[in-house]
């Protein structure tokens, strides 16, 4: 009996004194904040949040370094352990083991383990239910985009909510946060990062994510991770010039040396905007790119570089490593496909392209036109392509009547085994009907696309079909 009351006094007493613990301070703001510059060194923070930091530190890591396969390695069970052993009933608490979890559940998605992601994520809720204020709100930012994901793939456990709710109620809890005077101002980097990292996934539009990164950016000046979400926004939603500025004042900062994904941004960005430039950094990538990640991704801009050169040769030889290399990324998956069909590449329909993805649509339908003598030379596939281009810069470009024309000429079912674009000349064909009102031909489009094949992107495109007709 005296074994048994030391022991429950013991552990009574550890109780009280888990409890007076959890204060974020100086030295946890500061090892936070270095994370989020990048440095994977922090400092010690307090012994209650070592395993946050950790597990916090391990997934910017991943991230950052293009290596989910290092995250699915990592062992957040342990660190789930670790964190329980300082049990409290403090907000702080909750905030570190629902955010443990909550990585946990989405290293099962990455993976494809529904039933083990669903889990941790109630787990993740019921302790995040138990925080307050800004804590809460921030957890739900996450629960959001998660439940988006679980609603596609396991919706059993996710709220019936549409994109448009899903992506106003996310908007509305990051500018809560921003003005709360009690979050700390880590955290609201943070929040910063994440609104531009995660609102494409639930479908925000390319114009709200910009205007994000545009109106944070004074929290770059400080942050590398915020100014490497940032840039790589801006240059996924085609703001060639914008993230050019950006990425050179990283580059005067030291950021390229914290983060090897800074020199793969400047050399697609460079590309972009056709300066030579851009292969001093996508091979700077290369070399220095350990893991493989997006690896084979710079070795295809690289082929285009060289192929605009004139020089096949080389271009012909990044292209059999590139088909050759594992893909491990959306990023390579795409460059493989890419790379397959070298012997359709056209010098024209490249340059094309990289003033799309430059955000320069006038310049892109300009030079598609001026090269229009050359169409009776080109192959179907070539063909195909050029229909799809200029269906998209007219779309861009709001000249919703000729874009319709093009993307029923791309919309072709023959092509449809060997490109992407008839798939999404229907999806996109069904988006201009949908604006205008016109929901039942929107739904026929929609529903083309859905019974479209293509070799790439098919999951997410017919995914994306089906919620518009929602």
């Amino acid at each position: 009996m005296g074994k048994t009351i030391t022991t429950a006094l013991l552990f009574f007493g550890l109780q009280l004194v888990a409890s007076a613990q959890f204060a974020y301070n100086d030295a946890c703001a500061i090892a936070h904040s270095k994370i989020l510059n990048l440095d994977f060194e922090p400092n010690s923070a307090p012994t209650e949040f070592q395993s946050w930091i950790e597990g916090y530190m391990l997934f910017t890591q991943a991230i950052t370094n293009t290596d989910i396969e290092q995250l699915q390695h990592a062992d957040y069970s342990q660190l789930i352990k670790k964190q329980k052993q300082y049990e409290s009933n403090n907000a702080y608490y909750y905030l570190c083991i629902s955010d443990l979890q909550l990585i946990k559940s989405f290293v099962s998605i990455s993976d494809k383990s529904y039933w083990q992601a669903a889990s941790n994520y109630l787990a993740a809720r019921q302790n995040a239910n138990k925080t307050i204020g800004w804590m809460r709100k921030r957890f739900r930012m996450f629960q959001l985009v998660v439940d988006a994901q679980l609603y596609n793939n396991f919706p059993i456990f996710a709220e019936n909510l549409t994109a448009e709710q899903r992506i106003t109620e996310f908007i509305n809890l990051a500018t809560a946060i921003e003005s709360d005077s009690s979050a700390p101002s880590a955290f609201k980097t943070e929040i910063a990062i994440l609104s531009v990292l995660l609102l494409p996934s639930l479908g925000a539009a390319d114009s709200a994510i910009v205007q994000l990164c545009q109106k944070n950016m004074d929290k770059c000046k400080t942050s590398a991770a915020a100014t490497l979400a940032f840039a790589n926004t801006l240059w996924r939603e085609r703001q060639s010039a914008e993230a050019k500025k950006l990425l050179t004042s990283a580059l005067q900062n030291g950021f390229f040396e914290k983060a090897n994904r800074f020199n793969l941004l400047m050399g697609c960005t460079l590309q972009n905007i056709q300066n030579d430039s851009c292969k001093i950094y996508l091979n700077r990538y290369i070399e220095k790119q350990a893991n493989g990640g997006d690896v084979g991704y710079a070795k295809f801009k690289l082929a285009w570089h060289f192929f605009l050169q004139g020089d096949t040769t080389t271009a012909i030889h990044l292209c059999a490593d590139v088909k050759q290399h594992r893909a491990t990324t959306p990023n390579d998956a795409q460059a493989k496909y890419e790379c397959s069909l070298y012997q359709h590449w056209n010098p024209a329909l490249i340059v094309a392209r990289l003033h799309f993805d430059a955000g320069n649509y006038a310049a892109c339908e300009q030079y598609l036109l001026k090269n229009r003598h050359k169409l009776q030379n080109y192959t179907t596939t070539q063909l195909n392509e050029y229909a799809y281009r200029m269906g998209r810069a007219c779309h861009k470009m709001g000249n919703l009547t000729k874009a319709k024309k093009f993307y029923e000429v791309a919309a072709n079912q023959q092509s449809a085994n060997l490109l992407y674009y008839p798939s999404y000349s229907f999806y996109y064909l069904g988006e201009i009907y949908k604006a205008e009102g016109n929901q039942p031909k929107a739904d026929f489009y929609f529903l083309q696309c859905q019974k479209t094949n293509s070799p790439i992107y098919k999951e997410s495109i017919h995914r994306k079909a089906e919620l518009q007709m929602r």
